[in-house]
């Protein structure tokens, strides 16, 4: 089965997201999920993920969030969607954006695409949010976590900052492996001049960790904005 989950702001998407899984969950208890980061999306992986079931649940659930971001993810997602959707395993895609193409061959092939609106208002509209991405990216520790707190202050939701970092980490790894042939967006072209800050395995950490902040926030064991300001004090 295959979710395509487009439109709204980060945070909307989180929020559906964690709905749609929570509803997974309750019909498929004890499911596996995978969340699967940009460099690990592959043909064979996302065979693999097609195919493959868990030794004890017939189900798995997958999440992939703003992971389509290169003409060839973009591609392979295209080829492989007839796959994902008649897959016995669960699929769930979240993109700020998406094309007229995909969406109808998502719902041609048995799929659901949900549109959440136009990006909203708010956080966006100061660019806050992408300048506390910048301060990140650029190992600005006290910056970031300022940024952070004034966001925070001004009613940012904590879902909605962390999938910006989380963005913004990705973007730092894309380019941090090469492999990108094609002209940068702007974004990328950012997250290059970063990119020689990190080292591929604190990225990897970063983007391992803000997977798990947000899955256990969901769960209860910590405080989603507390975890996140503890991630910028630690990891920046």
């Amino acid at each position: 089965m295959l979710y395509l989950i487009y439109g709204g702001d980060s945070a909307s998407r989180l929020a559906k997201i964690e709905e749609l899984r929570k509803e997974l969950a309750s019909i498929y208890p004890g499911a596996l999920e995978t969340d699967l980061n940009t460099e690990e999306i592959n043909e064979d992986k996302l065979d693999e993920l097609s195919f493959g079931q868990g030794l004890f649940q017939n189900v798995s659930v997958v999440i992939l969030r703003n992971t389509l971001e290169t003409k060839e993810l973009k591609e392979l997602f295209g080829n492989k969607i007839k796959i994902l959707a008649s897959s016995l395993n669960v699929f769930i895609i979240g993109e700020p954006r998406t094309t007229k193409d995909i969406i109808e061959r998502v719902e041609k092939n048995g799929g659901k695409a949900i549109f959440l609106g136009l990006e909203e208002k708010g956080l966006k509209k100061d660019n806050s949010g992408f300048a506390l991405a910048d301060a990140v990216a650029r190992r600005d520790r006290k910056g970031a976590w300022a940024l952070f707190v004034e966001a925070v202050s001004k009613g940012a939701r904590a879902e909605e900052l962390h999938g910006i970092i989380f963005w913004q980490f990705k973007n730092l790894l894309l380019v941090k492996n090469g492999g990108l042939a094609e002209k940068l967006s702007y974004p990328l072209m950012k997250a290059k001049s970063f990119a020689p800050k990190w080292d591929e395995r604190e990225l990897k950490t970063a983007l391992s960790r803000l997977i798990s902040i947000y899955h256990e926030s969901h769960r209860g064991t910590v405080e989603f904005p507390i975890a996140l300001e503890m991630f910028l004090l630690e990891v920046v």
